[in-house]
């Protein structure tokens, strides 16, 4: 784990508390969040990676989390 994804994790995990993700769960903001981590190549990042899963799964989408979880190149204890 290096010191930017743990990082861009937390950043992440702030980004889906503000955004009121973790409390009520709206799948198109989190859509969002995704689409910008896309869109600035953080998706390499393991942690980022979980972030966006556990994220899905709050909003109940487990397809698209599975799919996440399914292209991940590396795996931790979390994934």
């Amino acid at each position: 784990m290096t010191q930017l994804s743990l990082m861009l994790g937390n950043v992440l995990l702030s980004m889906f508390v503000r955004l009121g993700i973790l409390g009520d769960p709206d799948w198109r903001k989190g859509r969002e969040i995704h689409s910008y981590v896309i869109r600035f190549s953080y998706d390499s990042e393991i942690d980022v990676f979980n972030t966006l899963i556990t994220m899905y799964v709050k909003c109940a989408d487990v397809c698209s989390a599975r799919v996440l979880f399914d292209e991940m190149s590396k795996r931790d204890r979390i994934s």
